[in-house]
């Protein structure tokens, strides 16, 4: 699971994803869980680099993707923005974690 808290620090954010890579290339993992509760703001910028750079985790196994959301309108619509953007694995937005983990849950069988 990944949390975030405050505002997106994109060269921390960068640097957290490719540390996950590189794990993953000894252990696939089929699923994130991102939680976004905690975090403030956009980040559009940091989409864009997401889906130029992280087609390695994919090719690795990773099939689905949940975000859990919190009321800041500017958090929302970036990652509205980013399920727009992404068709190469299956991404679910939520209210709550219970609803996220659930939803893996299934997924993951």
């Amino acid at each position: 699971m990944f949390e975030f808290h405050g505002y997106l620090d994109m060269e921390q954010a960068k640097q957290m994803y490719l540390a996950v890579m590189k794990m993953m290339e000894g252990r696939p993992v089929v699923s994130f869980l991102n939680d976004l509760r905690e975090l403030k703001g956009t980040f559009t910028g940091l989409t864009n680099w997401i889906l130029k750079n992280m087609m390695p985790v994919l090719q690795l196994g990773l099939r689905y993707d949940a975000l859990v959301l919190n009321h800041d309108v500017f958090t929302i619509f970036a990652a509205n923005d980013f399920a727009s953007k992404i068709s190469t694995l299956e991404l679910q937005l939520f209210k709550s974690m219970d609803e996220a983990e659930n939803w893996l849950s299934s997924k993951e069988g």
